[in-house]
């Protein structure tokens, strides 16, 4: 009866409550969208890049791209966007201008936010 179908056949060894139910073989699939927090996370994305190598990196990963497709979408070679994104080797100005242009602006020439003392007060 009852004990039969909560330890099982198995000799006295319990069962997984999964098996009672039936669910054991289930899995939820969910994605991730693309410019996510996890998503960033789980690549090794730094969490506010500072450098334009960095900022590349954010870029790529949102986009869902490896570093060969941004390789030749640039014109250089793998290995190159990977020293770049780790700021292993610095980015030549030839190169700058087609890395500013994959990202919409270069995030190091931005215009600095106002600060409290510059807003005036009425």
């Amino acid at each position: 009866g009852a004990t039969a179908a909560r330890w099982g056949k198995g000799g006295g060894r319990k069962q997984r409550a999964c098996v009672l139910m039936g669910i054991c073989q289930r899995q939820r699939i969910v994605p991730i969208p693309k410019i996510s927090v996890h998503r960033r996370r789980m690549r090794g994305a730094p969490a506010e890049p500072k450098t334009l190598g960095e900022h590349l990196r954010v870029k790529r990963i949102d986009m869902g791209m490896t570093q060969p497709q941004l390789a030749e979408k640039l014109g250089v070679a793998w290995q190159t966007v990977e020293r770049w994104e780790h700021n292993y080797r610095p980015i030549l100005p030839k190169s700058r201008a087609r890395i500013v242009a994959f990202l919409g602006q270069d995030p190091e020439s931005s215009t600095p936010e106002p600060s409290g003392d510059s807003i005036t007060q009425r």
